[in-house]
């Protein structure tokens, strides 16, 4: 089946950039590949680097600052 092309305008889905479009196409990385652990220790390495530690468990990690503000008040103050 031949889809054709549309330039989405209206309020919903948009066209995404067709690197966007690319990138999506790539197969895939799980979480244990090596190829995986790979670029986690090398981005971990860089993060040690730009926030000056020696710290091994320095990891790249996505935390929303509503959720953060949550577990910080949900801890007991002598904890914090």
């Amino acid at each position: 089946m031949l889809i054709p092309k549309r330039l989405l305008m209206g309020p919903g889905p948009s066209n995404p950039h067709p690197d966007v479009t690319q990138a999506l196409a790539a197969p895939l990385v799980g979480h244990l590949d090596p190829y995986f652990l790979q670029v986690m220790d090398e981005t971990m390495s860089n993060l040690r680097v730009v926030f000056g530690t020696d710290n091994h468990h320095t990891i790249p990690n996505v935390c929303h600052g509503e959720r953060r503000a949550r577990n910080h008040h949900a801890q007991p103050a002598g904890a914090r």
